[in-house]
Order: C-alpha cells, then structure tokens, then sequence
C-alpha cells in the first residue's frame, strides 16, 4: 500500500506545479492584454485629438 500513497503524492504535487504553472501563465497573459489594450486605446484616441485639432486649424 505505500506505493500507491506515494504515487498519489506525486500526482498531487505535479498538478499542483501544473496548475501553479497554468495559473501564472495565464495571469501574465491577462496582464499583457490589459496593457496592450489600454496602450492602444490611449493612442487611438490621441490620434484623434490630432486629427481634431489638425481640422480645427485647417478651417482657422
């Protein structure tokens, strides 16, 4: 009997380090995307504060 008990150790531990692995994978996944996002949201709308002020000029 103690060779299943420490085989189930064993596969405890190892979806512990896969879980923990998959856990901080896709948390660095999520925070790259939420910064990607709000990068790119913060550009778009600086290139059309640009074109709106372009435009303002243009018709001074």
């Amino acid at each position: 009997m103690p060779v299943a008990s420490s085989h189930y150790q064993f596969q405890d531990s190892y979806f512990m380090v896969i879980h923990l692995f998959a856990y901080i994978v896709i948390s660095v996944v999520v925070l790259v995307g939420c910064v990607c996002l709000m990068g790119w949201r913060k550009r778009r709308h600086y290139k059309r504060a640009l074109i709106k002020s372009d435009l303002k000029n243009d018709f001074l």
